[in-house]
Order: structure tokens, then sequence, then C-alpha cells
């Protein structure tokens, strides 16, 4: 879904602004799924920072929203990483990560506002991604 979601604002995920790509994520994130009825079933992380996962450094801005499976122990993480060159500006961020979940007391259009309000933003907006890139993984 995040991808059909991606693709309809592009032709490809590699053109998106990342506001466009967040501004995705988020409305990806509005929908609503069946989930387990139990603590922290669907949830979402806002995370970034300089990482090298092999091929080199890149900063990496990834979202990710994580649902609890039904019978499992597991869960399903939905990935939508926006990567950059790494440079000084980006380096003096360093790393961030918090997490909304959907029982929280915090509504997600206020979560996702204050977000969307952080000093990272300023610096964000000015580049452009060198890759984005939308995969699911377990956990």
């Amino acid at each position: 879904m995040l991808l059909a979601k991606v693709e309809a604002q592009r032709t490809a995920a590699h053109e998106l602004t990342v506001r466009q790509a967040w501004a995705v994520f988020l409305d990806f994130a509005a929908v609503r799924f069946d989930v387990p009825d139990e603590p922290n079933a669907d949830g979402l992380l806002y995370q970034f920072g300089i990482f090298d996962f092999g091929g080199g450094s890149a900063f990496r801005l990834a979202p990710v929203r994580q649902f609890a499976r039904f019978d499992d122990d597991e869960y399903i993480q939905v990935h939508l990483e926006i990567q950059f060159a790494p440079s000084a500006n980006l380096a003096a961020l360093g790393k961030h990560s918090e997490w909304w979940f959907s029982d929280d007391s915090i509504e997600l259009s206020d979560w996702t506002r204050a977000i969307s309000r952080r000093s990272e933003w300023a610096i964000l907006d000015e580049l452009n991604p060198t890759m984005i890139n939308i995969y699911q993984d377990e956990t």
C-alpha cells in the first residue's frame, strides 16, 4: 500500500522530495488496519542518523510502521528509507528515534505535527534525497 501511494505521487520513488515522501508516509499511517487487540499493535517509528549498512555511510530518515501479527510474537515492519549523502550539517543532527502507538494518549495528528516541526526539517528541506527505498520485513 505504501509503495502504491508513492507511485501515485511520482513516476519513481527517487523523484520525491523529502517532504513529499513524509506526506505519503503520513497518508499511509492514517490508514487503519486489522491488528490484534493488544498494546502497541500498530505503531510508527520516526528515526534518523548516519549509518553504514554496507555500501557506505548515508544519512537515513527512516520512518517505519509496525504491525503486530495475529497468533505470533513477530511484527511486520514497513519501511520508508530516505537517504542523503552525509554532510557536516547532517552529522551535527546526530541520531534520533521516537515511537507513537495507536493506543497512546497522544493523537496521531498531534504526534505527526510535532515531528513535522522538528528542527532537522530546516536542513532536510534543502536537500535532495539520493535514494528512497520502500521495503517490508519481520522482527
